[in-house]
């Protein structure tokens, strides 16, 4: 259900020209690392971006985290800057990707929060 989190929040940053506008240029592997869930990695290509599952080659940002503590992020309970700083969410690499993959989301939620507010309500409980 996490990956399915990611791919609807990467499904509507690739539809929003702010996020496109991020990801135009910047072209990276995120690895996602994350207990007791299956790999998975967002390839960021000319301004879109795809969920896919497993290990990435050469990834360039990695996140890592406790299942409990990703949930709490897509559930909207933590936010991730207090996840980083409580180190319950790990990024290896840049911090320059990881400040920038953090506005795309950013972006996503902002702009679709009404979305992103029945996704929470609907599937909260299985997130």
């Amino acid at each position: 259900m996490i990956r399915f989190a990611m791919r609807v929040a990467f499904w509507l940053a690739n539809r929003n020209e702010q996020a496109r506008k991020l990801m135009q240029g910047w072209n990276r592997n995120v690895q996602f690392q994350i207990d007791k869930v299956e790999p998975f990695y967002v390839l960021i290509r000319e301004g879109s971006a795809v969920v896919s599952p497993g290990l990435c080659e050469n990834p360039n940002l990695v996140m890592k985290a406790s299942e409990a503590s990703f949930r709490r992020m897509l559930r909207g309970e933590i936010q991730f800057e207090e996840a980083f700083i409580r180190k319950q969410i790990e990024a290896i690499g840049s911090v320059h990707d990881a400040a920038r993959f953090k506005r795309i989301i950013g972006i996503v939620l902002e702009r679709h929060a009404p979305l992103i507010s029945v996704f929470r309500s609907v599937f909260g409980r299985f997130i």
